[in-house]
């Protein structure tokens, strides 16, 4: 993942920011091309909608808990069967770039520059639990600044 210039942060701070972040848009990155190529099997009607959701939903949770605190709930984009994906990935660490890191009373608040197919602002709370950073919300904004999307 880049960095903006303009992210002032010791590196022993920003490494394990940037560690937790390009692990998770790297899984994520992942498992949206995952998605995508099963939905092909969907959509040519080699595979159903249920099968598409019990391949595809643990998975997710599997990242999310590896890289959130989900305080016990189950994240949005998975939340009661539902699931959504980009289709082509919109998740892309070597083209994203953080650009803003503030520190707050439980963590950091940071934002990444989606530099893929969009180039949406992605602001994320990161907590610190025991010393692991983990991500605790985010939130999605077009280049407008109308928010498009929230939760984890």
């Amino acid at each position: 993942m880049n960095v903006d210039s303009m992210v002032s942060l010791p590196t022993e701070e920003l490494q394990p920011l940037l560690a937790l972040l390009t692990s998770f848009w790297h899984e994520m990155k992942e498992w949206e091309a995952y998605c995508c190529g099963l939905e092909k099997l969907e959509l040519a009607g080699e595979i159903s909608t249920e099968q598409l959701k019990d391949l595809i939903l643990p998975r997710a949770a599997e990242i999310f808990e590896r890289h959130c605190d989900l305080n016990k709930k189950e994240p949005d984009r998975i939340k009661g069967g539902r699931f959504n994906f980009g289709s082509p990935p919109q998740y892309d660490p070597d083209l994203d770039t953080l650009v803003t890191v503030k520190k707050t009373k439980a963590g950091y608040s940071v934002q990444v520059r989606n530099g893929g197919r969009s180039s949406h602002l992605f602001t994320y709370t990161v907590v610190n639990i025991n010393g692991i950073l983990k991500l605790k919300d985010h939130r999605i904004f077009e280049a407008q600044g109308r928010r498009i999307a929230s939760g984890l």
